[in-house]
């Protein structure tokens, strides 16, 4: 390690060799135009710095007074964020055609992960609630009265636009005042953009918690961690790809805080695995149940329930 006496030396020496460097640069006939030149660089880039820098405090000012409101505009409904326009290389790096390449993509996750990363993480969706459906939830509980709630959610190796999908319509369609967190488990993922890409937007959700399993806990479990992890006085748990549509809250706080040993299931749209879109299944008049080899279906209410 050097001395500081041998530290100053060189510093010294270093300032005199600048010191020398700039005289002989001044004494060149074309030293003002440089000078020039390099002053109105200098100017354009501070202008770049201090406008970024203004942009950047007023966010967080934004942010810090309504979040809501900064992360409903931070999320565009009209703009797609997540579109991947890279070819889809095999294992041999070659390069695959694009039918070939969307089809890689739909075996991931089993639904069009391409057309996914290509529809806005802030979607607007229609209401689905019959006129029944919208008038009886006029009764229910108001929403400065919901108990205090913990939506949990449980993901491994989800698509990241589906998830982010469901937290932005959780955030639309949710009383703020009722919803205490959101926890998500992520039960040991793999995929690279659910590791720092993650973190990173998650940062934009200050009332999600991420919980990551140090090994393969599966569903059950990993919602029993989440379970223990919650603070909210009652619990929601919904899968990662999801949509929470107008209304999907109250109905199912308001039950349970009738009768707290409730447990709700709500009538269940469906997203076409195809192209996306949301299919509103049914009304106020079916209920759901399971047929003989255990599948669950949506059946017509008898009249005796209506």
């Amino acid at each position: 390690m050097p001395t500081v006496s041998e530290l100053r030396l060189k510093f010294l020496t270093l300032r005199h060799y600048l010191h020398q460097q700039l005289l002989v640069f001044l004494a060149r006939p074309d030293a003002p135009q440089i000078l020039k030149v390099v002053g109105g660089v200098a100017v354009v880039i501070a202008v770049f710095i201090v406008w970024n820098l203004s942009s950047a405090i007023a966010a967080v000012i934004s942010y810090h007074r309504d979040p809501i409101s900064y992360l409903r505009e931070f999320y565009n409904p009209d703009t797609p964020r997540y579109v991947d326009t890279s070819a889809f290389r095999t294992p041999e790096h070659k390069i695959m055609d694009f039918d070939a390449y969307k089809n890689e993509l739909f075996k991931l996750n089993q639904y069009n992960t391409y057309l996914s990363d290509k529809t806005p993480i802030n979607r607007k969706t229609k209401d689905p609630r019959s006129e029944g459906c919208r008038m009886r939830a006029r009764s229910l509980t108001p929403d400065d009265k919901l108990a205090p709630t913990s939506i949990i959610i449980i993901m491994h190796n989800e698509e990241l636009s589906a998830l982010l999908r469901t937290l932005i319509s959780i955030l639309n369609n949710t009383p703020m005042n009722s919803l205490k967190e959101i926890i998500l488990v992520d039960d040991k993922s793999n995929r690279f953009e659910l590791g720092s890409q993650l973190d990173k937007e998650l940062r934009q959700f200050p009332f999600v918690r991420l919980i990551r399993n140090s090994k393969r806990e599966g569903l059950i479990r990993s919602r029993i961690i989440g379970a223990k992890a919650a603070v909210g006085k009652i619990l929601i748990f919904l899968d990662s790809h999801v949509e929470a549509l107008e209304g999907w809250y109250q109905p199912i706080v308001s039950r349970i805080m009738e009768d707290p040993k409730t447990v709700v299931c709500p009538i269940i749209v469906s997203i076409d695995h195809t192209t996306m879109e949301v299919h509103a299944n049914g009304g106020t008049s079916v209920w759901g149940g399971f047929d003989w080899d255990m599948k669950f279906t949506w059946e017509p209410l008898p009249p005796r329930e209506n």
